[in-house]
């Protein structure tokens, strides 16, 4: 492919993937954003320095998650356009659409043949399994930690052509900038050193001593890179959610993790309707045994393919192990709070669809009289490839419909999992700010039947109670919260709203200096 083909093959992926989620730039925002974005100072002040020395999540809670590049992201649409919600999905779009085109052309680097690597980005660009990371405005995270690390890649790959230090040095310094930005925006990231090495393991019989070099200097950078993310996120606070395999035997989480990578392929090669994480959660920790059997006979083929295609068919061999490291972080071999989501399939997707395109191509040239099999093969492979991308496109398009805004997102979140008391109370402020005061408080009700734990589902009850005007059953409901949460900062802080518009002004600045000291300063 000339290079100027090459260039256009790589703007038509940008484009695709472009125009297939360009209605989203007319969504709004659905959950995370209030925190992440609304309601975040690092966002509305664009203060580098509070960004790169902050946890992810704002509040009293520890971290766990560290990404100064999506803080950054949203920081710098914000700066565009306020609290507008346009912009931030216009990050999203223009950060994926790069992510495929950076795909395809890495793919071309690497020596893919044209038609293969164009089929592969193009699929990548419009997969339904996307729906997540590209409508919804957190879902970003794996779309820029994916887009950089393609980036540092080719960086890499240039730095690599250079002959002396002076040619290289500049392309190894970008390699390893961009390396951090992948890093600070997920940390799924860390897995770029691990698909070089597989790369070059796979494709050489003997490692040069530059590229020893290159990998030990790549897994340094990344221990510096996590050791900073760990004085970061060192300090107190509250225990954030445990890991959904905590409570599992040895036997059944490993099982367990191996569903995990057998529901990552069957989703994407088979996307169906889109699924909220609860959802994943509930049906996946119920799996019956012989599930889990069949998922670790399917990790372990996939492991097994990685050598035995080697030789015959490379670059399958290759999209297996970049399968199976990309899924690694997101399987709980390090755990963290969240079961399974479409969101975390995003560069692994791109492993497996290469690997299933791979699969195909070398059916298509396989035996003898390569050339008259391809050429009669060739025509109505380009037709399935157009309808496979146009039905996929189309998919994506659909799903982008629970997206819309706060009220589509929940709606179907409480027709997925009925009895997630979170779907209900989430649901139930999307009425509550459309003054549909009503259906918001048969909603807060029906979270606390389900769960009489969940005080926030209470604490918003008490807040339809003051917007209909029944303060004293507001300040009785608070005044009961207070006492079984004592030095809840959010609960005081409403008492105290309470109380004032139940005109007990007294009682409501006692409540908001409890709620001060509670909050250490955050209330004012």
């Amino acid at each position: 492919m000339s290079g100027r083909k090459y260039a256009g093959a790589a703007a038509a992926v940008f484009a695709l993937a472009f125009l297939v989620h360009v209605h989203a730039l007319g969504m709004g925002y659905t959950f995370d954003e209030r925190i992440l974005i609304s309601g975040n100072p690092a966002v509305m002040e664009l203060d580098l320095g509070t960004i790169l020395g902050s946890k992810f999540w704002p509040g009293p809670t520890r971290g766990v998650y560290y990404r100064p590049t999506v803080i950054l992201s949203y920081a710098a649409a914000y700066a565009l356009a306020g609290d507008a919600p346009w912009a931030q999905h216009l990050v999203n779009l223009l950060a994926h659409a790069a992510a495929s085109s950076l795909a395809f052309l890495l793919l071309m680097r690497l020596g893919q043949k044209a038609g293969p690597a164009f089929l592969v980005t193009a699929v990548f660009a419009v997969h339904p399994v996307h729906a997540e990371n590209v409508f919804w405005v957190p879902g970003r995270t794996d779309v820029l930690a994916t887009a950089f690390l393609l980036a540092s890649w080719l960086s890499f790959l240039k730095a690599r052509e250079g002959e002396r230090a002076g040619e290289s040095a500049p392309w190894y310094g970008l390699a390893g900038f961009l390396f951090l930005l992948a890093l600070g925006a997920k940390e799924i990231a860390a897995v770029l050193p691990l698909l070089i090495l597989a790369r070059d393991l796979l494709g050489e019989a003997r490692m040069k001593k530059r590229a020893k070099i290159e990998h030990v200097a790549s897994f340094a950078l990344l221990f510096l890179f996590l050791a900073w993310r760990w004085w970061v996120l060192l300090g107190p606070g509250d225990e954030p959610s445990p890991d959904p395999l905590s409570s599992l035997s040895y036997l059944t989480s490993s099982l367990t993790t191996a569903y995990i990578f057998a529901k990552a392929a069957l989703t994407i090669v088979f996307p169906g309707s889109w699924k909220i994480d609860y959802a994943y959660e509930e049906a996946m920790l119920g799996a019956p045994g012989w599930a889990l059997g069949l998922s670790l006979l399917f990790f372990l083929a996939m492991a097994a393919a990685v050598p035995a295609l080697r030789e015959k068919r490379p670059e399958a061999s290759f999209a297996a192990a970049g399968f199976l490291i990309g899924m690694a972080p997101v399987s709980h071999l390090v755990p963290f709070p969240t079961l399974f989501a479409e969101r975390f399939l995003y560069l692994p997707s791109l492993f497996l669809v290469l690997f299933v395109v791979e699969l195909a191509y070398s059916w298509l040239e396989h035996g003898e009289e390569k050339e008259e099999r391809t050429r009669v093969r060739k025509r109505p492979l380009l037709a399935a490839m157009a309808i496979l991308i146009a039905a996929l496109s189309l998919a994506e398009v659909s799903r982008g419909r629970h997206f819309k805004d706060d009220l589509s997102f929940w709606s179907e979140a409480v027709r997925q999992v009925p009895r997630l008391a979170l779907a209900r109370n989430w649901l139930g402020i999307a009425h509550m700010e459309r003054a549909d005061y009503a259906a918001a408080e048969r909603l807060f009700k029906d979270a606390v039947s389900l769960d009489r734990d969940f005080y926030v589902a209470r604490m918003n009850l008490a807040g339809v109670m003051l917007k209909t005007g029944r303060t004293g059953e507001a300040v009785e409901l608070m005044e009961t919260l207070v006492q079984e949460h004592p030095g809840k900062c959010d609960l005081l802080m409403n008492l105290s709203v309470a109380y004032s518009m139940n005109g007990r002004i007294a009682e409501a600045v006692v409540a908001e200096e409890a709620a001060r000291r509670a909050c250490g300063g955050a209330a004012e």
